[in-house]
C-alpha cells in the first residue's frame, strides 16, 4: 500500500512490481497507443497522465484497477469504483491539437482556427472545454483588444476597460443566483416568496387535515369548530371560501365555516358572509351570515353595496333575499338600487285551459290569455314589498311602491353625502 499525493490530493494505491508492470503492459499489447499520455481523471478532482497500462477487473477481489505508469516512471493501480472519475486514452485528434498547437506561436489567427477545429470535432465543446478556455486566454494575451475572446470569457468593456462580469455585477450589488445574477432586492423578494409559500403550503396541509377530521361521521362538532377558527387567518379565507365552503353540502359544516369567517373581519370574509347570506339554501345559514356581518368589526355600507348587485338578479328569490338583507343591514348606501327593485318584471305562467276553451288568469301585476290546453308564459311586473319594507327600515319614511317619491326623498337627503348619486342625477 502506497501513500500518494497528486496536486495536493491523497491517494492510496498500490505500487506495482516489475513483473506485474510487464504483464499488464503485454495485455494491452493491442490496446490504444499513442504518443501523447492518456489520462486518468479523479473523483477527487485531480488527475494523472501516462500511460495505461491496464483497465480490468481483478478476478480475486472482484473490483477494477487501472494501472499507470507515470510520466514520472512510477506505476500506481487505482482502485476504478474509489478513486477514478473518467479514463481518457490520447488518440489521434489529441496528436492533431498539439501539432496545431506548436505551429501556432503568436498568431492570435492561428488558435482562433484551433479554436474553431476543436468545436468541429466529436463532442468537441464537451472534449475541449479545458482547452478552448485555455485558446481564448491565449488570444487576448496575445491580442488584449480582441472583443469575441473577451466576451467569451466572460468580459464587459466598461469605463474603457474589460471587467470580468461577476466583478460587475459585485461592484453593483448583484449576487449569484443559480446560472444568472440578482439584486438583493431581487433576493429579498425570492426569499419573502419563498416563505410566503412555506406559509401556504403548512396552511393548505392544515386545512385538509382539518376537512379529512370534519367529514368523519363522529367528529366532535365542538372540537372541529375550535379547530378551524384556530387556522381561520385573513390569509386561509380565501381558500377556505372558494375552494370548500362554497361547495360544502352539508348546512351544519357551512355554518362552522360562518362562525369561523364572522371572527376575522376582512374583505374577504366579508365577500363570503354576504354569498352565504343571500345564496346558502338554508335559512338559518342566511340569517346567521346577516347576524355576523352586523358587528361591529364590518362595514354594514360595504356590505349592503355588495349585496344589491343581486338586486339586478334575474331569479326573483336570490332578488328578495338582497332587498331584505339591505334592510337589515341599514344600508343607505344601496337605497338607490333598492328604489329601482320596488318593482320588477318577473315572467309568469298562466293558462292550463281544456282543448277549445278559453281561460283567463290574472297574475299580480296584469293578466293573460291562454286558448286551448297548452299553458303560456308572460311577463308581468310585479310589486317587491321586500324591497319597500327595507327602505322603510333604513328612512324612517313610507312611500310606498312610488319610485319618483322615494328618489325625491333620497335626492334631498343624501345628494351632497354621495357622490355617486350626484353623477347618476
Amino acid at each position: 500500500m502506497f501513500w500518494f499525493i497528486v496536486n495536493g490530493l491523497l491517494l492510496i494505491t498500490t505500487i506495482c512490481p516489475a513483473q506485474v508492470v510487464q504483464d499488464e503492459a503485454k495485455s494491452l499489447a493491442n490496446g490504444p497507443s499513442s504518443e501523447l499520455p492518456d489520462t486518468v481523471f479523479l473523483r477527487s478532482g485531480g488527475e494523472l497522465t501516462g500511460k495505461i497500462l491496464s483497465e480490468k477487473k481483478d478476478e480475486d477481489s472482484g473490483r477494477t484497477f487501472v494501472v499507470l505508469r507515470m510520466e514520472s516512471g512510477g506505476v500506481v493501480k487505482l482502485d476504478s469504483a474509489r478513486l477514478v472519475r473518467k479514463v481518457h486514452y490520447a488518440d489521434a485528434i489529441d496528436a492533431e491539437y498539439q501539432r496545431r498547437l506548436k505551429i501556432a506561436g503568436n498568431d492570435a489567427n492561428l488558435y482562433w482556427k484551433i479554436y474553431e477545429w476543436c468545436q468541429e470535432q466529436p463532442s468537441g465543446s464537451a472534449r475541449f472545454k479545458d482547452e478552448l478556455k485555455f485558446l481564448l486566454e491565449r488570444i487576448a494575451a496575445i491580442d488584449p483588444n480582441d472583443e469575441r475572446s473577451r466576451q467569451l470569457l466572460g468580459f464587459d468593456f466598461v469605463d474603457g476597460q474589460w471587467i470580468m462580469k461577476p466583478a460587475l455585477y459585485k461592484a453593483h450589488g448583484y449576487r449569484k443566483n443559480g446560472t444568472s445574477w440578482a439584486s438583493e432586492l431581487q433576493f429579498s423578494i425570492f426569499d419573502q416568496q419563498e416563505a410566503q409559500n412555506r406559509i401556504e403550503a403548512d396552511r393548505k396541509k392544515k386545512i385538509n387535515l382539518w376537512l379529512k377530521i370534519a367529514n368523519r361521521s363522529d367528529a366532535n362538532r365542538s372540537e372541529i369548530t375550535q379547530n378551524l377558527f384556530a387556522i381561520c387567518d385573513e390569509a386561509a379565507i380565501p381558500i377556505l371560501f372558494k375552494e370548500h365552503a362554497k361547495e360544502e353540502s352539508d348546512p351544519h359544516l357551512r355554518m362552522i365555516y360562518l362562525e369561523a369567517f364572522g371572527r376575522v373581519p376582512s374583505s374577504a370574509s366579508m365577500v363570503a358572509l354576504c354569498y352565504f347570506a343571500i345564496q346558502d339554501p338554508e335559512i338559518a345559514n342566511r340569517e346567521r351570515a346577516l347576524t355576523l356581518l352586523q358587528q361591529p368589526q364590518f362595514d354594514q355600507q360595504s356590505a349592503a353595496s355588495l349585496i344589491s348587485g343581486h338586486l339586478l338578479h334575474t331569479e326573483p328569490v336570490l332578488l328578495r333575499r338582497a332587498a331584505f338583507a339591505i334592510g337589515e343591514l341599514k344600508g343607505i348606501s344601496a337605497a338607490i338600487a333598492l328604489i329601482d327593485a320596488l318593482e320588477i318584471k318577473e315572467t309568469i305562467t298562466v293558462g292550463g285551459a281544456q282543448p277549445g276553451q278559453m281561460n283567463l288568469s290574472f297574475g299580480s301585476g296584469g293578466a293573460g290569455l291562454a286558448v286551448g290546453g297548452e299553458p303560456q308564459k308572460v311577463e308581468s311586473m310585479v310589486k317587491v314589498d321586500e324591497s319597500r319594507v327595507s327602505l322603510k327600515k333604513i328612512s324612517g319614511q313610507d312611500f310606498g311602491f312610488d319610485k319618483q317619491a322615494w328618489k325625491s326623498w333620497y335626492l334631498q337627503n343624501y345628494t351632497m353625502h354621495d357622490a355617486r348619486v350626484r353623477g347618476d342625477d
